[in-house]
């Protein structure tokens, strides 16, 4: 029988639900068919997965005081796994566990404060999550700055570059793209759903319908902008008429929007579509004529690379991440957040005179657009790609150990743990 590889994967949410953790959802059965023992610490996780489940039942519901007590009781039940199985390899996000052997890196807090001082007109609720973040910042820094022997996998170029100006080793970040479900997401799929899905929603040959895809935070991925821009939009001639078609979000959410936009746009029920949470975003998608998406900030973003594989023009602002996947004037155009010249932007895309030419009057694609997901990886390609991240990380923690000893190892895991 060959060497048992132990693999401790940490997140308060292991579930396809999860933009973040999706990616390891998916390649959990390649790393048991590799011969890695896989074990889950969560709240919740995604139903039949072949893994040891250790769940962290949630106690307190009160957000700052609740990501206080369930970090603290990650801390603990890593601590405990570890001294069971000092070889195991343990895979976190910054701070999810302390020192993780392996720490995914999908977002950056302190990033993110900085980029949120763009972002206007933000509520108390916006506010309250920014002090959330500036808590979640701290720890992640204690983080970083700890430990010489993480292999951090930011997802983007962008992301690991600011990654490594506060990593401890930056030698040791490596870029590892998110990935998207390639059956779901494909050209062929796109063809196959398009006409049914416009024909269910109503929207004819010369509606022009850009799509926004969002579980949540609306006003950081742009859905404002995106708002006034198609509303100033409408008010110019142009050969199409522009719809935006808002994929996602929850009931509580989208009635809050659904609220103010009541208040400042009378028209908007005309030319703004809700779906809702849906089980098939691929669908909605379909139905679209491009990717309307100017966020303040992300790391690569997972609606971006989905809209790609679809075949959609991509309009994104230049956030982190869009290096990875906007070729402008190929598959995409780079766009402002300013609303003014952003709408001026649309209508010249419109007209057929922004650099990807005039539009097919068919099909709704621009001439010179071809699709691309950029440096997205398959399912199949992430899997493997994590897994020699796996496999250099138990190597390297095993030359460590042999190098230390195994009861030196038990009191750095008691010490650092």
């Amino acid at each position: 029988m060959g060497e048992i590889k132990r693999l401790c994967i940490v997140d308060p949410g292991f579930t396809l639900d999860s933009p973040t953790m999706k990616h390891l959802v998916y390649a959990v059965p390649f790393l048991i068919d590799a011969g890695w023992l896989v074990t889950v610490i969560a709240e919740n996780i995604e139903s039949a997965l072949p893994v040891e489940f250790q769940r962290l039942e949630p106690r307190v519901k009160i957000p700052v005081i609740g990501n206080f007590d369930f970090c603290g009781r990650v801390e603990k039940t890593v601590r405990d796994f570890r001294v069971r199985y000092p070889e195991a390899v343990v895979l976190g996000t910054p701070a999810m566990p302390y020192n993780a052997d392996v720490t995914a890196v999908h977002f950056l807090q302190h990033i993110w404060l900085r980029e949120a001082q763009k972002v206007p007109g933000m509520d108390w609720r916006e506010r309250a999550w920014l002090l959330i973040a500036k808590i979640e910042a701290r720890r992640a820094a204690k983080d970083f700055r700890s430990n010489r022997h993480t292999i951090w996998l930011p997802v983007s170029e962008s992301i690991a570059k600011d990654l490594r100006e506060v990593v401890a080793n930056p030698e040791k970040a490596h870029v590892l793209p998110n990935s998207y479900d390639e059956s779901r997401f494909n050209l062929d799929a796109a063809g196959r759903l398009r006409s049914r899905k416009r024909v269910e929603l109503n929207f004819g040959f010369k509606d022009f319908v850009f799509a926004f895809l969002c579980q949540g935070h609306h006003r950081r991925k742009g859905f404002w902008v995106a708002v006034e821009a198609i509303a100033r939009l409408r008010k110019i001639n142009s050969p199409y008429t522009s719809h935006f078609l808002v994929i996602g979000g929850a009931p509580s959410t989208l009635d809050r929007l659904k609220r103010t936009l009541s208040r400042q746009i009378d028209d908007w029920p005309d030319w703004i579509h809700f779906t809702g949470m849906v089980k098939c975003p691929e669908e909605y998608l379909a139905a679209a004529d491009g990717l309307l998406f100017p966020s303040y900030f992300e790391a690569f973003c997972l609606a971006e690379i989905e809209a790609a594989a679809l075949g959609l023009p991509l309009f994104l602002t230049p956030h982190h991440g869009s290096e990875m996947i906007l070729d402008c004037g190929r598959n995409g155009l780079k766009i402002d957040w300013q609303t003014s010249d952003l709408s001026n932007q649309l209508r010249d895309f419109l007209a057929g005179v922004s650099p990807l030419g005039a539009i097919d009057p068919v099909s709704l694609r621009p001439k010179n657009f071809r699709p691309t997901v950029g440096r997205a990886l398959n399912r199949s390609e992430y899997s493997s790609a994590l897994l020699g991240f796996l496999e250099t990380a138990y190597e390297d923690k095993a030359a460590r150990r042999g190098h230390s000893g195994p009861g030196d190892e038990v009191k750095r895991v008691q010490l650092f743990g």
